[in-house]
């Protein structure tokens, strides 16, 4: 996870071990190295003010890991395989297993606050305030959802944006981008949304992009 400050830029990686490890982008200096799971860390996303981390493992566990303290400020245990995470409205987070079910957990609490299983969700983005939930859906959907509110079946307003899976979705300054596997629809949304460009193969993004995450099976090789 990619955060940019005022005055510097970090990048936070996870580990195969367990252990959560935050860098300074610019020197590569390792600045904290936390051991916040007992399995690899698949999936982080750092909180609106920069200071702790939301991580998620293999061991079923979702943790805030406070990055000033080096220190793990909250965990709750048995939220399934966490694949992705999002900041939700009032320090909660929203996490999605590897069976596609969500659920937005009150970590300070130690409880799981709301789930969702009827959108076979694939990954979980939120707006800035944390008051929206994107879910990139199996059914080619993008389903919005307000953080605070029970989650009813069906309720949840979708927006069609494939024909295939969309499997990632993000939120920066006030726009969703999302993924999948449809180039037509690929295209068809990018013209619609003012995308210029798409990338087809990975060198096509050299010059044009800040940054480039590449992740692998073993989180020890993310960076040279």
């Amino acid at each position: 996870a990619w955060r940019r400050g005022v005055h510097t830029e970090q990048l936070a990686e996870g580990l195969q071990a367990g252990v959560v490890r935050v860098r300074d982008a610019e020197t590569r200096t390792v600045v904290a190295a936390v051991a916040a799971h007992r399995r690899r860390v698949g999936v982080c996303a750092w909180g609106p003010r920069g200071v702790l981390l939301a991580t998620g493992s293999k061991d079923r566990a979702v943790a805030l890991v406070d990055v000033r303290a080096r220190g793990v400020a909250a965990r709750v245990a048995g939220v399934g395989a966490c694949t992705a995470v999002a900041w939700a409205a009032r320090e909660s987070v929203a996490c999605r297993d590897a069976d596609g079910v969500l659920r937005v957990v009150d970590v300070r609490a130690g409880a799981v606050a709301r789930r969702v299983a009827d959108y076979d969700v694939k990954d979980v983005a939120a707006d800035a305030a944390g008051s929206t939930l994107y879910c990139a859906t199996a059914k080619g959907t993008v389903a919005l959802l307000a953080a605070a509110r029970a989650f009813a079946p069906g309720a949840a307003r979708t927006v069609r944006v494939s024909t295939a899976s969309v499997r990632c979705c993000a939120w920066r300054a006030g726009c969703l981008a999302v993924g999948g596997a449809d180039r037509e629809e690929s295209r068809k949304v990018a013209e619609a949304c003012g995308i210029g460009f798409i990338a087809e193969k990975p060198e096509d993004m050299l010059g044009r992009v800040d940054a480039v995450m590449v992740t692998a099976r073993n989180g020890a090789f993310h960076l040279p």
